[in-house]
């Protein structure tokens, strides 16, 4: 049994899953993105690649595949590679539909704390595995054990792949709108469905806050347009039962409005052109909340005219 079927077993502990997919099928391969047999010495392919798309991606995740294909999954290909010492290892490349989206699935598995690399836009890793993002691929390199040699050939494989994927993205523009201060550094994630348990919320990007006894968080939402903007956000004053007030400050005029969620407690909204945010769990205070209302509002404003110059 190759080292990939094993990893298999381990994750879905389902062996019948372990049916190579053909590109033929209609989706585009991403052998070409996988290192070259003997690109990193000592180590070469154990067993074919397997390949999927959407359409049978449970047979590979089963209990993780609704997750990818929340982020607009295309396809991925897994193949296993053994060193000379019997050792295993995976490399696992995801596509997804654009960079937005491979960021997103990648800051699903990110989280404050771990060791950070320099690899593809952004990657992370433990003694187990590395994970990183580069354009609209997400890639994972896995190992069944830990120890100093295979810590190396994760870095090595990732690096690798890296290096092979020409397609380049910048981290999305709104991580820079949330305020610096008391924010969870590398906390923002972003989300595709099930924001706040309101489905009609839209996509989010949410990052966590801590200062003291306080943990809260920053939902911010980029709707395209002032009028789509305006329609979610006079929706959602009516679920906390706030009113809007128009604020005047040195960055523009904005709308801002308080209420309660029954589950929650204080909640802070607010609309600047066509960004939307929520802040909640920042305690009972208006004049906090509206302090880190006021600083988003700024780091937005400055962030729109950067794009625009």
């Amino acid at each position: 049994m190759s080292i990939i079927e094993k990893g298999i077993l381990v994750v879905c502990m389902a062996a019948a899953a372990l049916v190579p997919y053909s590109a033929a099928r209609g989706a585009e391969s991403l052998a070409g993105l996988l290192p070259e047999p003997g690109a990193i010495e000592g180590w070469k392919e154990d067993g074919e690649p397997l390949e999927y798309t959407a359409e049978n991606l449970w047979e590979y995740i089963n209990g993780a595949a609704e997750n990818f294909l929340a982020y607009d999954f295309e396809s991925v290909i897994a193949q296993g590679y053994v060193s000379g010492d019997g050792e295993g290892l995976k490399v696992e490349i995801y596509k997804h539909a654009d960079p937005l989206m491979a960021f997103g699935i990648y800051t699903q598995f990110r989280s404050p704390g771990v060791t950070f690399y320099k690899v593809g836009n952004e990657g992370f890793g433990d003694p187990y595995s590395m994970h990183f993002w580069k354009g609209s691929y997400y890639v994972k390199v896995d190992v069944f054990e830990e120890s100093e040699a295979l810590g190396v050939a994760m870095k090595s494989f990732a690096s690798a792949v890296a290096a092979g994927i020409d397609e380049t993205a910048e981290e999305p523009v709104e991580v820079g709108y949330f305020p610096r201060e008391g924010m969870v550094e590398k906390s923002v994630t972003y989300v595709t469905e099930g924001v706040l348990g309101q489905g009609k919320l839209p996509p989010a990007f949410i990052a966590e806050y801590k200062t003291g006894d306080i943990e809260g968080k920053i939902y911010l939402f980029s709707l395209g347009s002032e009028k789509a903007a305006s329609e979610i956000y006079d929706w959602y004053l009516g679920v906390i039962g706030a009113n809007a007030e128009d604020i005047k400050s040195e960055h523009g005029t904005y709308l801002e409005g308080y209420g309660k969620d029954p589950y929650r407690g204080m909640m802070g909204a607010f609309r600047y052109g066509s960004v939307m945010g929520i802040l909640t769990g920042f305690g009972d205070s208006q004049a906090s909340i509206g302090a880190l209302t006021k600083k988003a509002v700024e780091r937005i404003k400055a962030a729109s005219e950067r794009l625009k110059s």
